[in-house]
């Protein structure tokens, strides 16, 4: 093993075959003591510090590498020696073209405390990379621990990139308070990984949350679980048809984001999800906190398509409508060919309508499709919903032929209203 402190520096210096430190192979590695920087033209990976097979302690180290195609920190090799990384208060930046500032590879395993990982303008912040093929010898998870600890990416570089095809061995990230933030997104994932944010954590990414993408052949497919403790998300997840995105938020976490093509959300009773754009969750909503979608702007309304929905006692579903005839428009929340169940409050912002009065099925803001059906208590209005001399109450089932599932809101009008029009009033 290998220790630094005091605050040690490292910055390659070197466009070629610039690693500082080199671990190779076994838990009795040697270590260059002087950077290496030579003009060798095979492969090999230039970082600041690379670990093969060993162990590097590390503490208050800065570490930098502005090369091209270059890392910070890579710990990992093709065999079955683990590579492991425990570092406090040290510093990783990239700035380099296609940079990666940590890259884990096989049998790895990083603890991060009070660390920062920088990447700007290069590839990756964290690229997580397991191997199942002959010369991958996987035996065992990839984990990284992180522990009040910020990973920056601006410009063009992602997150955290996982890409597991290891078939059978997990990706494993923990997030302890701090940080993951990108320009981009922040996960990016083709194989399985687990992603736990936890004590205040925040994950965000401008270009989106989480996409969950098709692995090739050699690995597992693409089964992602995001699980938030008293934690914040911000930005879009997504799941290509090949793949699965689970999302967990208890404990008074929040996410901010559209869903597309996620698989399951939860919400536990402290917890809420806020949806910015139209959303699509394939399996199922389980709501036992606050679901709501953002005020209106412009003339935009939302829906949230999702196979079947449970409600919680004391769960709450909140919509924008526009409060008028049975044409007006409105947020929506659409069960595909599943169920609606449980019992949720649904609970309605007018975003200007005066009133009117509903002549027919009324304005529909939960939609059964494709053989849906709902159960008679799985909606119930909140609270008295006025707008003018007009009373609006939430129904289930219309006149209309095909119409038995959804829920809508019919208004009778209140001739002793000052406002009541006359006629129909006396």
């Amino acid at each position: 093993a290998l220790t630094l402190t005091g605050g040690s520096q490292v910055t390659v210096s070197s466009a070629r075959n610039g690693q500082a430190y080199s671990f190779s192979p076994g838990p009795t590695s040697s270590m260059a003591t002087t950077t290496i920087f030579g003009s060798v033209s095979a492969p090999s990976q230039r970082a600041a510090g690379l670990v093969q097979g060993g162990t590097l302690n590390s503490t208050g180290t800065t570490w930098n590498n502005p090369t091209a195609n270059g890392y910070g920190l890579y710990a990992g090799l093709n065999g079955s020696a683990p590579s492991t990384l425990n570092l406090t208060g040290d510093t990783v930046t990239s700035t380099g073209a296609n940079g990666v500032t940590l890259q884990t590879y096989n049998n790895s395993a990083v603890t991060a405390s009070n660390t920062t990982f920088r990447n700007d303008n290069g590839l990756v912040g964290i690229y997580q990379w397991s191997y199942g093929g002959a010369a991958g010898q996987v035996t065992q998870d990839n984990r990284i621990a992180l522990i009040n600890t910020n990973v920056t990416t601006t410009g063009t570089a992602y997150g955290l990139y996982s890409n597991n095809s290891s078939n059978g061995y997990a990706h494993a990230v923990t997030l302890q308070g701090g940080s993951l933030t990108s320009d981009r997104w922040a996960i990016i994932a083709e194989g399985p990984l687990l992603f736990t944010a936890t004590d205040g954590a925040r994950v965000a990414g401008m270009q989106g949350l989480l996409s969950a993408e098709a692995i090739g052949t050699l690995g597992e497919p693409t089964v992602v679980q995001l699980n938030a403790d008293r934690s914040v998300l911000q930005g879009l997840a997504e799941a290509d048809s090949a793949s699965q995105a689970n999302i967990v938020l208890n404990n008074q976490s929040e996410w901010t984001g559209a869903a597309w093509n996620v698989t399951n959300v939860s919400v536990d009773p402290t917890s809420r999800w806020i949806i910015p754009e139209t959303s699509t969750v394939s399996e199922l909503v389980t709501n036992n906190g606050r679901i709501a979608f953002t005020p209106m702007t412009g003339d935009v309304y939302k829906r949230l398509h999702t196979g079947s929905y449970v409600g919680g006692s004391g769960s709450v579903f909140a919509l924008n409508t526009y409060l008028g005839e049975d044409d007006s428009p409105t947020d929506q929340l659409v069960i595909q060919g599943g169920t609606a169940s449980g019992q949720s409050m649904l609970e309605f912002s007018n975003t200007g309508g005066p009133g009117a009065l509903t002549r027919g099925d009324g304005i529909r803001v939960v939609v059964a499709l494709d053989g849906a059906s709902t159960a008679p208590d799985a909606f119930a209005q909140s609270v008295a919903l006025l707008a003018g001399p007009y009373n609006y109450r939430l129904y289930r089932g219309g006149n209309s032929a095909g119409t038995g599932e959804d829920w809508f809101l019919r208004s009778t009008l209140d001739c002793a209203d000052p406002g009541a029009p006359s006629p129909p009033c006396p």
